[in-house]
């Protein structure tokens, strides 16, 4: 009788913390990656660290969400430079240093129609670049100079 009891007891526990764990392991993953530029603004991301993604970035979307990008993440700063070629949307592209400051901001960006394609470069070298809806960075007042924030750590 009584190990009846401590088993029972046992498999109500273990099945409360199954369940506790997925709960955890959903909220966890419902968390959006998101920058957060100095003004509280918040821009949610989808991550570009492989080079395939850093090729392909936003090329063959035909709209982008309101308050969306695309993050691109490098291990180092270079001069750093993107075109339009395959791109169906117009984009900001904001240059970021490797001290999260914004140090330039192309505004704007047509796709590219017809070759070559206009490339756009980073003024100074450069970690992290943030291409989202043209117009983004005017209507938010996003400037040269401003930080940026990244909201889940695990993204660098």
């Amino acid at each position: 009788m009584k190990t009846s009891i401590y088993l029972i007891s046992f498999v109500i526990t273990l099945c409360l913390l199954l369940i506790i764990s997925d709960l955890f392991i959903i909220n966890k993953n419902s968390i959006k990656n998101q920058v957060i530029f100095e003004n509280n603004k918040a821009l949610n991301i989808e991550l570009a660290k492989t080079s395939n993604e850093w090729e392909t970035g936003l090329m063959f979307r035909k709209s982008l969400d309101e308050n969306n990008g695309m993050l691109f993440i490098s291990d180092h700063e270079e001069i750093r430079n993107f075109w339009m070629k395959n791109t169906l949307i117009p984009l900001d592209i904001i240059f970021i240093d490797k001290n999260f400051n914004i140090v330039n901001i192309i505004q704007n960006t047509q796709p590219c129609t017809k070759e070559p394609c206009q490339i756009y470069s980073s003024l100074k070298p450069v970690q992290y670049v943030i291409e989202t809806n043209a117009g983004f960075a005017d209507k938010n007042n996003i400037k040269i100079g401003q930080k940026i924030e990244i909201s889940k750590s695990n993204i660098l």
